[in-house]
């Protein structure tokens, strides 16, 4: 076992190389989820201003929130 994990004398750089790769495919994962709820909430914005979402009379207090949110340096 500790052959393998030592894998002669590149273990060092192997483990690096895989760490480095998960580090980065979970970043991407949660970069996508953060940036597909900001563009969920830019849309539902949108629809709310042209008055064609869903109950948009009744969204009153939803549409000051994501407005409020929008304005927001993120």
């Amino acid at each position: 076992m500790t052959d393998f994990l030592a894998m002669g004398a590149y273990g060092v750089y192997v483990w690096t190389a895989f760490g480095v790769t998960a580090a980065v495919i979970v970043g991407n994962v949660f970069a996508a989820r953060r940036r597909l709820r900001s563009t969920r909430a830019r849309l539902q914005l949108q629809l709310l201003r042209r008055g064609s979402a869903p109950g948009a009379e009744e969204a009153a207090p939803l549409r000051a929130r994501i407005e409020g949110s929008a304005r927001e340096p993120s």
